[in-house]
């Protein structure tokens, strides 16, 4: 079974950021509308919020490959992202 661990810089500078920091339920929503709604491969995924130095990450491991471009274009640095 593959797996995928991803890695999301936030930008702590946006509002939006700080809003769903403050809201545990809509990053989990953020997090699950990233994947196909695929019901036979459904999967759990795991996140988590991680801070190395200064900076804030989006830690997520799953199943499926997962598409996080809305999740940068609310909450991290649109234009920076690392394939």
């Amino acid at each position: 079974m593959d797996m995928y661990l991803s890695r999301i810089a936030l930008n702590t500078r946006r509002k939006s950021t700080m809003t769903a920091l403050a809201s545990p339920q809509k990053l989990h929503a953020a997090v699950e509308s990233s994947f196909p709604p695929d019901l036979a491969e459904k999967g759990r995924n795991l996140w988590r919020i991680d801070r190395l130095g200064s900076a804030l990450y989006l830690l997520v491991l799953s199943n499926r490959k997962p598409d996080f471009s809305h999740i940068v274009e609310q909450f991290g640095w649109p234009g920076t992202e690392q394939k």
